[in-house]
């Protein structure tokens, strides 16, 4: 197969992330899933604030690997203080 896994796609993956301070920053890592081994990906640095502007984001982040662009990802988030619930 060409390109195998050069479009990789993760779809309805949630999580819930416990802000101890909104002015800090959020580091994610971007892994791939092999049988024997992971390898990373990219990496990027998402401000917490714009997490909780406006409600959420919707938004693509560029990941870097070794300095070098290795593809986006793409963020959606619902911003809700805690002891709101969230509706599915």
């Amino acid at each position: 197969m060409k390109r195998a896994g050069k479009t990789p796609c993760w779809q309805d993956e949630k999580f819930d992330i416990d802000v101890k301070y909104i002015g800090d920053d959020m580091h994610m890592a971007v892994w791939d899933e092999d049988m024997t081994t992971s390898d990373l990906v990219g990496e990027t640095t998402i401000k917490l604030t714009s997490l909780a502007a406006n409600g959420g984001i919707d938004e693509w982040y560029p990941i870097q690997y070794k300095g070098k662009k290795s593809g986006d990802v793409h963020i959606n988030s619902v911003w809700k203080p805690t002891g709101e619930e969230l509706s599915e």
